[in-house]
């Protein structure tokens, strides 16, 4: 039966452990708390819990009085930003690009490429070393403030050198490559992920045991007892056995930054 909802989640971790066989001595509050980590911990870690996307934002005074870009919390990382996007900046015919082309058209008309692809590979190195794209960008999301490293517009009433072009301006747009959490509740389709249901409801057998250890000794209804260490246990090592599939299966690379 596909899983439609957080309601039919829940249910589906709860008779995974037994119910209505067996009686899973966890309130419902905690259940909910439970499959909250596990999403959080799906979101973060799990190729799948969040996109790669592009955000624009559109240069306010508020922000250039903050030097900073606010960011939702909807948002795990920012991985770099592209080249603001100004009306003045110059673009279609007036453009290197274009006026290159132009020049070129008889050779490029007359023989393969490669010059021009070179030349072009050459001209994106140097702007990604001297350009918008090597500005250095600060971002904590427990903040959800994007610090830009660069000349703001008022940046000269802090000490900077008032002589220098500021390289942003109001009403100039900001496209950030980010990463956005995926939310189930938005996408029901990621409730019926494999891994985050079997975490989930490993979460709530730990959970199940936690409680019953407080109960050692006590005998259910007809005489029934139930190992709380052992549940405990068996959940711990299930736990530890679908992270350690997780860092090696699902989990993102590490990217390194050599400067």
């Amino acid at each position: 039966m596909p899983i439609a909802s957080r309601a039919d989640f829940k249910e589906y971790c709860l008779r995974k452990l037994g119910k209505p066989v067996i009686e899973i001595n966890v309130a419902d509050e905690q259940v909910e708390d439970r499959i909250d980590e596990a999403v959080q911990k799906w979101q973060e870690y799990h190729f799948d819990g969040s996109e790669r996307t592009y955000v624009r934002h559109q240069v306010t005074q508020t922000d250039i009085d903050n030097t900073y870009i606010p960011v939702t919390d909807s948002y795990i990382g920012i991985e770099r930003i592209l080249p603001p996007i100004s009306h003045r900046n110059i673009s279609g015919m007036f453009s290197f690009k274009y006026q290159y082309m132009m020049n070129e058209m008889p050779h490029l008309t007359q023989g393969n490429l490669s010059n021009f692809h070179m030349t072009m590979e050459h001209l994106d190195l140097i702007d990604e070393t001297f350009g918008s794209r090597g500005q250095n960008i600060r971002f904590n999301r427990h903040t959800d403030k994007l610090y830009l490293d660069l000349m703001w517009p008022s940046s000269a009433v802090n000490g900077l050198s008032a002589n220098r072009a500021p390289d942003i301006n109001l009403h100039d747009y900001i496209v950030m490559v980010a990463f956005k959490r995926l939310d189930p509740t938005e996408n029901t389709d990621a409730f019926s992920d494999m891994w985050l249901k079997k975490y989930a409801t490993e979460l709530v057998r730990y959970q199940w045991g936690s409680n019953l250890v407080k109960l050692v000794g006590v005998q259910l209804p007809g005489g029934v007892s139930l190992n709380g260490d052992a549940i405990m246990q068996e959940a711990k090592e299930n736990l530890a056995r679908l992270e350690e599939e997780m860092s090696l299966n699902y989990e993102l690379p590490m990217d390194f930054f050599i400067e």
